[in-house]
């Protein structure tokens, strides 16, 4: 009996005992008194900035703040306080009290995104700053960093900026000035550690792991006569194997040859904005220029001007060129059900990256997409509708590109003036999409008689 009494009083206090072990939010003290408080108890202050609206604040809430190790550590090392920048109706009066100090942190900080984490010295200095989700792990860890000296991202910038720059710790500061949303410092901190410190470094030093994640977190301050970027193209395989990627080499040699030997020779700046140099490239000069400068790179060439044919038409808006290179590449890839490789040949660079399940089905209601809303062109538009036919008897009818493969080819067929047949996919795909505001939208245009594209200029 005296066991079931136990147990049972276990299990009534595991609760609590869990709940006493989540980080521990001051509620009621103001600012100043928090200041006050971590001063004559020798702890730091980390503040949490998050928004009512919030989904990466809440999920911190629930599976983070409550975690018993991330409690434990912040309890013993930290006073807490959770200020929410944003007001709602339904704001609680323990949220009201505080607007002012909310307010106040988000102006002298300049919180712009959400959640942002603060971290204070003893003395009120802020010292340390991060921001988005992180798993328990990942927050621990950061909560760490932000009570060492050697790691604080602003006493870091405030040695650099007094002249005394440790160069194998500036890529991580280089990264946490872009995170913490300083572009002028991460391009200054860049800019030194490409220019005056990379260069003096033997092939072994430079070949690292760490250099190789630096220069594929800034290939648009990389050239290719740079030392690294020769190294990488020499030794593909092993710098894949140092980044622990079968990809890495492909992808940077890709993208710094398409920023030299492509975007450089088509397009120009006219202060913030990229004017096309020409409505015509000599893509075969293109290639020949590629494949002289990079002979052990010669699938290089063909792929990555196969892609920009669709970026480049696309961005200066010839729609019968577009098309035209779309079926070259349709010719070549042959779009398959649950396929990638047309997807990859075909969307790669207009969509900034390759996007995880975009399969070959859905690449074609991309390109169909794009012409819909491009051109009034009849002959265009048939191919497009073409395209979004062939996509959908590879698409299964349960899944989520469905309903908007069947927007897509009531639009082309409403453009075409086939209004009854638009009205009737519309609604089907309106039924299967639960609703879609987007979808609804469309529908309310097409029985109206309105477009549903944007004006063609």
């Amino acid at each position: 009996m005296k066991i079931i009494k136990r147990l049972f009083y276990v299990l009534l206090l595991t609760p609590l005992l869990a709940h006493s072990q989540s980080v521990n939010f001051q509620q009621t003290l103001s600012w100043q008194q928090i200041l006050q408080q971590a001063k004559q108890e020798n702890k730091y202050i980390f503040v949490d900035c998050y928004a009512s609206w919030c989904g990466p604040c809440k999920m911190m809430d629930r599976d983070v703040y409550t975690d018993p190790p991330v409690g434990i550590y912040m309890n013993e090392h930290f006073i807490s306080v959770k200020y929410q920048l944003d007001t709602a109706k339904q704001d609680q009066a323990d949220i009201k009290a505080r607007y002012a100090d909310a307010h106040q942190i988000r102006a002298d900080y300049k919180i712009t995104a959400y959640p942002t984490f603060l971290f204070f010295s003893p003395e009120g200095k802020l010292v340390h700053r991060a921001m988005g989700y992180m798993d328990p792990e990942e927050f621990v860890k950061l909560a760490r960093t932000a009570t060492d000296p050697s790691q604080q991202y602003y006493l870091q910038a405030e040695a650099y900026r007094a002249g005394k720059k440790d160069y194998p710790q500036m890529p991580g500061l280089a990264r946490m000035a872009r995170e913490n949303g300083d572009p002028k410092f991460y391009q200054e901190l860049a800019n030194d550690y490409i220019n005056n410190y990379l260069p003096q470094l033997s092939d072994k030093e430079l070949f690292t792991k760490e250099n190789l994640r630096f220069i594929g977190d800034n290939l648009g301050l990389f050239h290719s006569k740079d030392k690294l970027f020769q190294l990488i193209y020499h030794h593909p395989v092993e710098a894949d194997s140092l980044v622990h990627s079968k990809t890495y080499a492909q992808q940077v040699i890709a993208i710094i040859i398409t920023k030299e030997e492509i975007t450089n020779q088509l397009f120009h700046q006219e202060g913030k904005k990229s004017v096309a140099t020409t409505n015509k490239p000599d893509w075969n000069a293109i290639i020949n220029t590629i494949n002289q400068k990079y002979p052990y790179s010669g699938k290089y060439a063909d792929s990555l001007v196969t892609l920009n044919k669709l970026f480049f038409y696309r961005f200066i808006k010839d729609w019968p060129s577009f098309v035209f290179s779309a079926e070259e590449i349709i010719r070549k890839y042959p779009p398959q059900e649950k396929g990638m490789e047309f997807s990859k040949a075909s969307l790669t660079r207009i969509l900034g990256g390759f996007q995880a399940g975009v399969d070959d089905a859905y690449a074609l209601n991309f390109l169909a997409y794009y012409v819909f809303e491009g051109t009034d062109d009849k002959e265009l538009l048939e191919k497009a509708l073409a395209w979004i036919d062939w996509s959908l008897r590879m698409t299964d009818q349960k899944s989520n590109n469905f309903a908007p493969t069947l927007d897509t080819k009531a639009g082309i067929l409403y453009k075409l003036g086939r209004k009854e047949e638009a009205l009737t996919l519309e609604e089907k795909s309106l039924n299967l999409s639960k609703n879609d505001p987007s979808i609804k939208a469309n529908l309310d245009k097409m029985k109206a008689g309105l477009p549903t594209w944007p004006e063609i200029k």
